[in-house]
């Protein structure tokens, strides 16, 4: 089977996308759209809190600034910038130190990516 290209994800700071078509992509886009975040640097903080292992049956992410600063790679005024635009828009709430609760808005796009995924070919992402 052959693999499909990866395309490199755009470091620009429009909201104008030009990534290709898949599940993959279409998921980056509407993470986009729904947080407003553009950079790739703190959209990977936000793919890092939808994805990681820390995340609980209530939608919590348990995990420190330092934590996800380790885990993503972030420096962390990346982090503090994409934690603050997270919570300006109510898509996380942090309950304690550590503990972050994330809004079911994000957590019903990151669902419908798995469902998409799993149904679909991994090879069109």
């Amino acid at each position: 089977m052959a693999m499909m290209p990866i395309y490199p994800l755009p470091t620009q700071t429009s909201p104008h996308s030009v990534l290709p078509d898949g599940p993959l992509f279409r998921y980056i886009r509407q993470l986009q759209q729904i947080t407003g975040i553009y950079r790739w640097s703190h959209l990977g903080v936000v793919l890092y809190l939808l994805d990681s292992p820390s995340l609980s049956d209530d939608d919590c992410f348990l995990g420190t600034y330092n934590k996800i600063a380790w885990e993503t790679g972030a420096c962390s005024q990346i982090l503090a910038e994409a934690m603050h635009v997270l919570q300006e828009k109510g898509l996380v709430e942090k309950i304690r130190g550590g503990v972050w609760k994330i809004h079911p808005k994000l957590m019903e796009v990151r669902n419908a990516f798995y469902r998409e995924s799993v149904q679909g070919d991994s090879g069109t992402f």
